[in-house]
């Protein structure tokens, strides 16, 4: 919450108001979707908010046990290759302690969504990641209940980087912000 403050000052400060246009990506869409809650808590127009395969917060997985089912799906992604590099880097990150307190997990871990009554766009992947057993569109509907669901093939790694599920996301992205020009150009007729 702190960050997505600091975030609103700096936006405001490049744009002193709305209406706002905000994506992110994983953690980034926690950060976008509580800049949205505070510019709309100060009378501000969020007329696009989309998350990128971002899950909601439930409190329930401990840091070293989201770390070790992480590493897992990382040693599954990777090549053959890859293995011994990436078990290097974890075991280096583990020794100056960076595996059991990473500061963007402690604030995503604390993070409890408040409910947003505007439309958001979530782009879920298909290959879910080993720390999110339910499909994030359930809990995200919980919280935002005018919730548009689009699916991109693959995974959470591969969403920006690979062409496949980067078209899906441009694609509903695209759909989604010329919906809401067409609101605001009808709007001020």
């Amino acid at each position: 919450e702190g960050y997505a403050a600091a975030l609103r000052d700096g936006l405001r400060a490049v744009q002193p108001s709305g209406p706002y246009r905000l994506l992110g990506y994983s953690f980034g869409g926690l950060v976008a979707f509580e800049l949205a809650q505070l510019l709309r808590a100060t009378g501000e127009t969020v007329s696009f908010l989309g998350l990128l395969d971002t899950g909601v917060p439930t409190g329930r997985e401990t840091h070293l046990r989201h770390r070790v089912n992480r590493f897992v799906y990382d040693l599954r992604a990777s090549r053959p290759g890859e293995h011994a590099a990436r078990v290097r880097t974890v075991l280096t990150n583990a020794r100056r302690g960076d595996l059991l307190r990473p500061p963007l997990r402690d604030a995503s871990a604390t993070y409890v969504p408040s409910p947003y009554d505007g439309r958001m766009l979530l782009v879920a992947c298909e290959v879910r990641l080993p720390t999110r057993p339910a499909p994030i569109a359930d809990a995200w509907r919980l919280v935002a209940p005018q919730l548009t669901v689009a699916t991109a093939p693959q995974g959470h790694d591969n969403l920006l980087r690979d062409p496949e599920p980067l078209a899906v996301v441009a694609r509903e992205v695209s759909a989604a912000l010329a919906v809401t020009e067409a609101a605001r150009v009808f709007a001020t007729r």
